[in-house]
């Protein structure tokens, strides 16, 4: 067997002996354990077995683990899926010494063997293409998978001799650049495809450290170059490309007569984006609106043929144009990009009267597919997370995007491991300490180490509770290791993590916020004190609508009004320490008197005793 430095040692009745040397006897070998004498000799009958301390806990996972660690170089799997293999041929009587950390020892030398066998990640371009030159990269077949690597304009193309024979009997391609999958130090990972029996294929790859118009036509250049080599001619009939110029410039520019066709599905997404941006959606939704109903039937012109365009524009769709500024906006846009046929994309490129299927979204669905199914799990030098931030802003309306959700839907829960046992904890976003019923700290074994606080809880409804102290546990959140400070109480609720501890552990991330110049709550009041006044008036009318056999409730409200809030402090040592009838009061006092308990409904209603009554809802 093999240790964890990859020295061998003997397994004899679940002990574990080192290679000491040869002697006389043969072979030589002493028990791990520092402090035992026993010995055993591999060639000589006479062994001595006595052994002065209990048989080695950790020799069933170093079993397990050995097994792991040499099919985690040799098979490419995610570890989770290896270690649950491994355990399950594994016998139970060897899985009852082995806990969460032991796993999570296992999987670190998981990752540990893997990087050991590759070198360091390069830090420039220049290195990332020397390890790919050096490297051999093959196919399945044989074949040699990097067709070309240009240190001159920094692109490497990845390709075979089998995918470029079958790229050039396509009579039409697929090419389309995304950025989300491209490696590090390339911004585009540019890719052609093929289509065969309905069926569209992946032929080539090419990573670009940029996106302009140079960079597409030398990659096209070097994909014609090796076809000529290999005595092929690549020169399709048509070409399909999302509206991208850089693009559409380098394919007329290396073939000149091949027909370029836009993608319908890009073309309408950036007329909705246009859309958008002038503030017409709510015209586009509604179907009563004359505007939207113009703005659908633009989106028909795609359907005609291109000799058609201009007059159904100009003769059609003209006399029917409603007085709107942004409609007025987004109809010159047309003109100005599409329409027209020195315009940026002419009709010619995008209008076809028929309902062709043909776009490059099925080649993204590809790449979507594919980096779904690459393995990017922990910290392996060539497996790195290629999918980085750039700074957009999510169009959600969210502030706080938390990680999984309760199955009805009400709260978000994490699960965590604090003593190798499982936790269920409710992530609060609104809870700036950590809490942990009593009940849980018992059954976890820790309420001797809960230490005294005088603290106090106020939750919602400005309820408090007493802390009985505090205590903070190693907790395992997601395969990482922290310490986390947790409030005990002696309360019957669910754990609970705080907003700054969900943040800290990347269960909680802010998405978006909304900007408030206005902070203080006496800034507000005084910025709106036509509200807050008696009056209680406000710059607008807002009417409701009232079914016509709706009934009228009673009912209470749980808070007061900012208004009344600082008049209820004063008042509530004064209350406490006067009559409670109505005339014990001083008409001059200012003081809030609550209402007489005989109606019940209203019984936690404040009204004010120097105007007329009001009940502040």
């Amino acid at each position: 067997m093999l240790s964890q430095r990859g020295k061998i040692f003997v397994v004899y009745e679940s002990f574990k002996f080192r290679n000491v040397g040869k002697v006389e006897r043969g072979i030589k070998w002493r028990c791990t354990n520092k402090y035992c004498s026993s010995k055993l000799y591999t060639d000589e009958r006479e062994k001595e077995i006595n052994h002065n301390h209990a048989s080695s806990e950790t020799l069933q996972r170093q079993t397990i683990s050995n097994s792991i660690k040499r099919k985690a170089v040799d098979i490419c799997e995610r570890p989770a899926q290896i270690i649950h293999r491994e355990l399950s041929k594994s016998f139970p009587s060897d899985l009852e010494t082995i806990n969460c950390d032991d796993l999570r020892n296992i999987r670190k030398c998981m990752y540990y063997n893997r990087r050991s066998a590759l070198p360091p990640l390069p830090k420039t371009i220049v290195e990332t293409q020397n390890i790919v030159e050096n490297l051999i990269i093959k196919t399945s077949k044989n074949e040699r998978f990097v067709l070309a690597n240009d240190f001159d304009s920094n692109i490497i193309i990845l390709s075979c001799v089998n995918n470029i024979k079958f790229l050039c009997t396509c009579e039409t391609i697929f090419v389309d650049g995304t950025f989300n999958y491209a490696p590090k130090f390339f911004l585009q990972m540019f890719s052609i495809h093929g289509m065969k029996n309905g069926h569209y294929v992946p032929l080539v790859f090419c990573l670009l450290p940029n996106k302009n118009r140079v960079s597409n036509l030398i990659a096209f250049q070097i994909i014609e170059q090796r076809c000529s080599e290999l005595g092929l001619r690549f020169s399709p009939n048509e070409v399909v490309a999302d509206f991208e110029e850089s693009i559409h410039s380098a394919i007329t520019s290396i073939w000149p007569n091949t027909k370029l066709i836009g993608c319908r599905f890009h073309l309408s997404q950036l007329w909705m984006r246009k859309i958008q941006q002038l503030g017409l959606v709510c015209d586009y939704k509604n179907p009563e609106s004359n505007v939207g109903n113009f703005l659908h039937w633009i989106f028909g012109l795609i359907f005609l043929e291109p000799h058609n365009v201009g007059d159904c524009f100009a003769f059609d769709f003209a006399p029917m144009q409603i007085e709107n500024d942004k409609l007025t906006s987004f109809l010159n846009y047309l003109v100005e990009n599409y329409i027209e046929e020195d315009s940026r994309f002419p009709p010619k490129i995008w209008a076809c009267a028929s309902a062709t299927l043909q776009r490059t979204t099925n080649c993204e669905k590809v790449d979507v597919i594919k980096n779904e199914q690459k393995y990017m799990g922990g910290t392996s030098r060539y497996s790195k997370n290629t999918k980085r931030e750039r700074g957009k802003i999510k169009d959600e309306y969210n502030c706080l995007k938390c990680g999984r959700q309760h199955s009805r839907g009400k709260f978000w829960e994490e699960l965590v491991f604090i003593n190798n046992k499982p936790v269920n904890f409710k992530l609060d976003s609104g809870a700036i300490c950590n809490v942990l019923p009593y009940d849980v700290v018992k059954n976890l074994e820790r309420e001797n180490s809960i230490k005294s606080s005088n603290k106090t809880i106020i939750a919602y409804g400005e309820n408090k509770i007493k802390v009985i102290g505090e205590i903070i546990f190693k907790c395992i959140v997601r395969k990482n290791e922290y310490k986390i400070k947790f409030l005990v109480v002696d309360v019957k609720s669910r754990p609970i993590l705080g907003l700054n501890a969900c943040v800290k552990l990347n269960l909680i991330s802010k998405i978006d916020e909304i900007d408030v110049d206005i902070i203080l709550r006496n800034e507000f009041i005084n910025k709106n004190l036509s509200i807050f006044e008696r009056e209680r008036q406000v710059p607008f009318k807002h009417k409701t609508q009232l079914k016509e056999n709706y009934k009228a409730v009673k009912s209470n409200c749980r808070r007061l009004p900012n208004v009344v809030k600082e008049k209820q402090f004063v008042t509530k040592n004064y209350y406490d320490k006067t009559a409670l009838d109505k005339s014990d009061f001083a008409k001059n006092e200012n003081v809030l008197l609550k209402v007489r308990k005989e109606d019940k409904w209203i019984s936690r209603k404040i009204i004010d005793i120097h105007q007329t009554p009001i009940s502040y809802c």
